[in-house]
């Protein structure tokens, strides 16, 4: 992270927030940044850090770049509702 944050500092006004964390637009993109994008624990969007919503962030993002060189529109991130998340007590085999 601490690459990340240098070069955004570089660039000019920071891309960062008041808790260190990149500036996303709805699309995922790093906010003045046109080519740019910003999934998982570094950016700013209102999920809990969690790999399963990096994931869906990063699909997101995959489609943006696949309408993006076809000449469409980028889509918002929309967190997946469906995404459920099991857990389990260590040492709890039933």
């Amino acid at each position: 992270m601490t690459i990340v944050v240098k070069l955004f500092v570089l660039k000019g006004a920071s891309k960062l927030d008041e808790n260190g964390l990149v500036k996303v637009t709805p699309e995922l993109l790093v906010e003045g940044l046109e080519h740019v994008y910003a999934i998982g624990d570094c950016c700013n969007t209102d999920q809990e850090k969690m790999a399963a919503h990096a994931q869906n962030q990063g699909e997101s993002v995959c489609r943006n770049i696949a309408l993006a060189l076809a000449g469409s529109e980028k889509r918002p991130y929309k967190p997946s509702e469906s995404t459920t998340y099991k857990s389990s007590a260590c040492g709890d085999h039933r």
